[in-house]
């Protein structure tokens, strides 16, 4: 599992391109980076987890705001840390960047503006279900539980964690981000929200556990995660505009990952998209 290793060098490569100040202040929030960051993605199960000289794997970098994405374009200008060329060292494995892509779901890139637009504006058909992948393993902390399922913390010390894709859980991710990292107009509001939380059910499911040992420092930890796919709905009564924030959510999940440690590798997320559904 490269994903902090992964994170390392992002970090790395601001400091390098003179972002200290931004590399620490992103580095120390906690649950609202302004990126995520994939783990090392293209083995298959023929390997068995190996890396083999000359086989090529790939790396996933989001970016959720102004001053990432300008640290992003001076990163992998050439010369730079993540530049094309550029020798690197990941969890004592060399590899060499030999290539970069810049992504353009939807034929385009993206903005809260765009995404806002494109889900307020359109008529989403009610009946229609909307899904998304999570990619990579994904879990959940339960803390605040303003809008969550009741439950009973009070003989809990810690966080509670969930490995389900609840729709309160997933949500509460997105929102959190939307409206920290949104220029204000777009942000939603808490109104709005509460309706959501109460409105949108899991309409299918359809994932697999998968269990990820991370080294870090010397240390060990253990962490299980859910892939696969996942719907959600809501009911035929519910007003228009809580299908359109459930899409608007899905949409954004590609670049601001969903539940926790989404910035080494966990809850990935491919394009969200429609597919029929009775409803309820």
């Amino acid at each position: 599992w490269y994903g902090r290793a992964i994170q390392k060098y992002f970090i790395d490569a601001l400091i390098d391109v003179g972002l200290s100040d931004l590399a620490d202040e992103t580095h120390h929030q906690n649950d609202k980076r302004p990126y995520t960051a994939s783990s090392l993605v293209g083995l298959t199960k023929s390997d068995k987890g190996v890396l083999y000289p000359g086989k090529s794997a790939w790396f996933r970098l989001t970016a959720l705001n102004d001053e990432i994405i300008h640290a992003l374009n001076l990163a992998v200008q050439p010369g730079a840390l993540m530049g094309i060329g550029t020798e690197v060292t990941l969890d004592r494995h060399p590899f060499l960047l030999y290539g970069l892509t810049a992504e353009q779901p939807r034929g385009g890139f993206s903005s809260y503006r765009e995404i806002w637009d494109r889900n307020y504006h359109s008529l989403t058909d009610l009946d229609d279900a909307v899904s998304i992948e999570l990619l990579s393993p994904t879990y959940f902390k339960i803390k605040d539980l303003q809008y969550s399922y009741p439950l009973t913390m009070s003989d809990n010390d810690a966080d509670l964690i969930c490995h389900l894709p609840l729709p309160v859980l997933l949500l509460q991710s997105l929102v959190a981000k939307w409206n920290t990292f949104a220029p204000p107009h777009y942000r939603i509001d808490s109104d709005l929200i509460r309706e959501v939380y109460s409105e949108v059910y899991p309409s299918r499911i359809e994932v697999k556990s998968q269990s990820v040992w991370l080294s870090f420092g010397g240390e060990s930890t253990h962490h299980i995660g859910s892939k696969g796919m996942v719907s959600y709905n809501t009911g035929k009564k519910a007003h228009p505009r809580i299908k359109q924030t459930l899409t608007l959510l899905l949409e954004y999940a590609r670049f601001a990952g969903v539940g926790w440690d989404t910035t080494f590798g966990f809850g990935q997320c491919g394009e969200a998209f429609c597919e029929r559904s009775g409803g309820y």
